[in-house]
């Protein structure tokens, strides 16, 4: 359905303030044709590849893309057509949630790292030894 999603969830407006807030940077119709995309931290520190992983799930863990049928949401060919208006109607109740819950980026960076820690657990748990060491990318 996605060609990508996680290049989708990484492109994400995250300004709560926007009125595209949670919508891909370059539009839905950019969704459908989403190649490789290169992740680079902005204080130039490394970025693990479980650390990219984890960020990745957290944009779908804040947009709950399951419960909302994300990607048909996305992927819709006519917005005309009545059977997205309640998706939309949704989608636009989920937005809202959201923004209240990382209002500001001290919000935003405790429940990245609540979640970093759960997602590690899970992994561990899994018997993906692999994650045992790693650490939040805050933490680097």
């Amino acid at each position: 359905m996605l060609g990508n999603e996680a290049a989708i969830a990484l492109n994400l407006i995250v300004d709560v303030k926007s009125r595209r807030f949670n919508f891909p940077d370059r539009g839905l119709r950019w969704t459908n044709f989403i190649g490789s995309i290169m992740l680079v931290r902005e204080d130039k520190k490394d970025l693990t590849i479980h650390q990219a992983q984890a960020l990745v799930a957290f944009c779908k863990h804040k947009i709950d893309w399951d419960e909302i049928a994300f990607g048909e949401f996305l992927t819709w060919s006519d917005p005309r057509c009545a059977s997205h208006v309640s998706k939309f109607g949704v989608f636009e109740m989920k937005q809202n949630e959201v923004r209240q819950d990382i209002k500001n980026d001290g919000t935003l960076e405790k429940k990245f790292r609540e979640f970093f820690d759960e997602y590690r657990k899970k992994k561990i748990r899994g018997c993906d030894a692999s994650w045992i060491d790693e650490v939040s990318p805050y933490d680097m």
